[in-house]
């Protein structure tokens, strides 16, 4: 809406931007404000130019604020309930020039505060500062509180006779020019004694435990049982079938293989079948190496596997249950090995779940006539337990294990379970581990680890060395890798511990608890494994001022605490952009606090900012390129306060254009899918 022909050209200028932008529109697009009677039926209209009635109208009723613009200055202005419900945008200028400059900037530049190239600051960047800054979330924010603080402090302590003054000052992060305004902040008020200021940063480590296990591995448990349970049992002339199943690589499981025939023979075996077979993915690994060099003779033409369905028990109140696919999931990518290895076609190759099945997987082959030349079936050793040790109930799952059987003659002489390095350092992670991280969080938050108080931790740095399996299967990038599988499981399984943690506590979810880091490194073949966790919290769980202070001839000091909270105060709204030609005069936004106290605190942190601006501090927070002044008016009911920001010459960097998820990362990318993570659980 125009208030005459002079404003024309800025008017050509916003209607072009919004031309642009729109996917539909009705023309015409202006009007004269002249003849607009009744301008509450306008829908969020845009009042152009100084001249323009309805400008006048909402200026002389203080709706609008046009009297401190200068001569080249205009506004920008959204105006809440400006006429009945409706919102309307002022650009109008102190003269014709000022309304073309607001014209301009709001047709070219915004929501950009200046320069409009992609990741340029923005409006909305500028409204966030404010809102982390009374939310005492940035440096900037928590000097200021900490500068108010201190004159409290010392109007205290000022008459008093002191032998020792000690600051610790917990902020974002440690900033010795910080720690010298503070000392002369505090000899400028008044205190006399010497004052030891120590700035901290919150989320500076401090270690709270570190804790190394080396595993047992799993290996020499084999032979130990095999030295005691199987060799004496030996006698010459003697038939030994004995299967055992480790979490090794297929050069070490076949070392193993050799090594016990030959003391078998040694103890006198005429004949002694061994196998050892794979503990990890047990289904595909049977399929691979034992199914595929038998089938290389039988001329098969087809596959066809039964798998039997896992049935979960929906009677358990847990909070997820395994899939009934779940043994499926086993043999992936197993039909594009049978394709690469026997020339079978994928669409030949069939998987169907059974319900009852004896055995796991039982596998049929037939040949071009459909007759069938190959039998075999075969089932994973498993175990069940707690997802969870710490939380009971939880869920359980069944997961594969190692294993030792034998006979002697036709007489079964051992069949017992071997669990596998990744089970014995599980075991270890989630009865001793994972309650010493309990203990520390419910200690940091005194008991009630809520959302707000995270993150809980800075550091939980899981180092592991295994002799798994961890090799290239020749399709595409594919893995099996037990290690892999344990750095998947240590990340997930610990945000599911901390998500327990949360509902079992405070019924509330905790996703941010602190970095997460499994450091993986590669298999190595034949060694026992070893794993080391490093785990840190935080300097502090939240800013804070401590101040020891010790009075003469006092037996001990006294200690003040004073933590730095947030500011209650709405969300910041930028209300008002004062332009000209070639730069902004002024930004203002608006915060609303929710009562006298709260706006008071956000008034006396503005105050507080100017002067650590004044001393060479923090000089980049709310100061913004191609911008005079910032200007935050503080309202509670119908009272208002305004604090003007002059620009410092130093500015924040630019937006990045994509931000990272702060507080929980890992280190070993995920080279392969893998159908046993997708299919580990379903939500009840």
């Amino acid at each position: 809406m125009l208030g005459s022909a002079d404003d024309s050209l800025g008017a050509a200028h916003i209607a072009a931007r919004l031309g642009l932008e729109t996917t539909g529109i009705t023309l015409p697009l202006t009007r004269v404000a002249d003849k607009v009677r009744t301008p509450e039926r306008e829908p969020n209209p845009i009042l152009v130019g100084r001249s323009n009635a309805l400008v006048e109208r909402l200026a002389k009723i203080g709706k609008a604020h046009l009297d401190d613009l200068h001569p080249g200055e205009g506004v920008v202005q959204v105006v809440p309930k400006a006429f009945g419900n409706a919102t309307a945008t002022v650009v109008a200028g102190a003269d014709a020039a000022g309304t073309e400059a607001a014209a301009s900037y709001l047709a070219r530049r915004m929501p950009y505060i200046w320069d409009n190239a992609r990741g340029s600051t923005t409006l909305a960047d500028a409204a966030l500062q404010v809102n982390r800054f009374l939310q005492a979330r940035t440096a900037a924010g928590q000097a200021s509180q900490i500068d108010t603080e201190l004159d409290v402090l010392a109007a205290d302590l000022k008459d008093r006779t002191l032998d020792s003054f000690d600051v610790k000052l917990f902020v974002e992060r440690a900033d010795p020019a910080l720690e010298q305004y503070v000392v002369g902040r505090l000899q400028r008020a008044g205190v006399k004694a010497p004052a030891k200021v120590t700035s901290i940063g919150i989320t500076d480590p401090v270690t709270v435990f570190d804790d190394t296990l080396q595993v047992p591995w799993e290996v020499d448990d084999f032979w130990t049982k095999f030295r005691t349970g199987v060799l004496p049992k030996v006698k010459r002339g003697s038939k030994v079938d004995l299967e055992t199943r480790l979490s090794e690589s297929p050069e070490e499981r076949r070392k193993i293989a050799d090594e016990a025939r030959a003391e078998l023979a040694a103890a006198g075996a005429a004949s002694a079948n061994v196998r050892v077979l794979s503990a990890y993915k047990q289904g595909y690994l049977w399929m691979t190496e034992q199914v595929i060099p038998e089938l290389k003779t039988k001329n098969a033409r087809a596959i066809r596997v039964k798998v039997a369905e896992y049935h979960p028990d929906l009677s358990k109140k847990y909070k997820f249950y395994m899939v009934p696919s779940r043994w499926v999931h086993e043999l992936y990518p197993v039909d594009e090995i049978f394709q690469r290895e026997l020339g079978i076609a994928k669409d030949a190759f069939s998987v169907e779940l059974v319900d009852g099945a004896k055995e796991i997987y039982s596998l049929e082959a037939t040949d071009a006539g459909g007759r069938v030349v190959y039998r075999a079936s075969f089932s994973p050793k498993t175990v069940e337990r707690e997802y969870l040790e710490k939380f009971p109930g939880w869920s359980r799952v069944v997961v594969t294990t190692g294993w030792l059987s034998a006979s002697v003659d036709g007489a079964s002489v051992v069949d017992e379970r071997i669990a596998t390095d990744p089970e014995r350092f599980w075991d270890h992670y989630q009865s001793k581990v994972l309650p010493r991280i309990y203990d520390n969080v419910m200690k940091v938050t005194d008991n009630r680890p809520l959302p707000e108080k995270q993150p809980f931790h800075r550091d939980l740095d899981i180092e592991v060395w295994m002799s798994e399996p961890d090799f290239r299967i020749g399709i595409d990038e594919e893995l099996v890798s037990s290690l892999e599988a344990l750095h998947e499981d240590l990340y997930f399984v610990t945000l599911d511990f901390f998500d327990a943690l949360g509902r079992t506590t405070t019924r509330r979810r905790l996703a941010a608890p602190g970095k997460i880091f499994p450091i993986i490194h590669p298999a190595r073949d034949g060694r026992a494994g070893e794993v080391r966790v490093h785990y840190a919290g935080n300097a502090s769980t939240r800013p804070k001022i401590e101040v020891a202070f010790k009075e003469k001839n006092a037996d001990r000091p006294t200690r003040v605490v004073r933590e730095l909270t947030r500011i209650d105060a709405t969300p910041a709204l930028v209300s008002r952009a004062v332009a000209r030609a070639d730069r902004l005069a002024e930004i203002d936004l608006d915060v609303e606090a929710k009562d006298d106290r709260e706006a008071a605190r956000a008034v006396d942190a503005l105050d507080a900012l100017a002067r650590l601006h004044a001393a060479g501090l923090y000089k980049d927070a709310m100061s913004f390129d191609h911008v005079d002044r910032v200007a935050v008016t503080v309202g509670v009911k119908d009272v208002h306060a305004r604090r003007v920001l002059t620009s410092t010459g130093a500015f924040p960097p630019r937006s990045p254009t994509c931000r990272s998820s702060p507080g929980i990362t890992s280190s070993r990318p995920t080279r392969a899918r893998s159908w046993s993570a997708s299919s580990r659980r379903f939500p009840r």
